[in-house]
């Protein structure tokens, strides 16, 4: 990616981390958007790289979390699926995909988590963060996993501002 282009993604994950002017990282995602679906096309037709798909990736990512922050939960998804479900990308993003995981479990976007959650591998592959969304939707859910599941719960029941 161009120097430019990951200022613009750069920016767009510091506004995040702060918790502030999500307008604004909102520009910023509409730029990033843009670069990213045009690198990617240049990616395909260049045979490119894992790394350089998985940076792609990455800055989608960084897209889906600030469209869901802004409450875009149809542009996120449509983003997500550059990544979301391919479950090759998943040990090089784990990190991330949990933080938009996070993320859409603040905004209580219920029906795109019971979504992602019925597909079985990424189920499996998020198994902690599953059970930390199910005992939010359900409060009589029972935890396997609770030494994991408390931390994810307390970061989305905190101010909103958990990354």
């Amino acid at each position: 990616m161009e120097n430019n282009d990951n200022d613009v993604l750069k920016q767009c994950w510091d506004l995040i981390v702060a918790g502030k002017d999500r307008q604004l990282a909102l520009s910023y995602a509409l730029i990033g958007e843009s670069f990213l679906n045009d690198r990617q096309q240049e990616l395909i037709t260049s045979g490119a790289t894992i790394s350089e798909f998985l940076r792609v990736a990455m800055g989608f990512n960084i897209i889906s979390v600030v469209y869901v922050w802004n409450n875009r939960f149809i542009e996120a998804a449509k983003c997500d699926q550059q990544y979301i479900l391919k479950s090759s990308l998943w040990p090089e993003m784990i990190k991330v995909i949990q933080s938009y995981l996070e993320m859409l479990m603040i905004k209580k976007h219920t029906e795109y988590l019971d979504h992602l959650f019925n597909h079985t591998a990424f189920k499996d592959y998020f198994f902690v963060h599953y059970e930390a969304y199910m005992s939010i939707k359900n409060p009589n859910f029972e935890w396997t996993k609770m030494r994991e599941v408390v931390p994810i719960i307390n970061r989305v029941n905190k101010d909103k501002n958990y990354l």
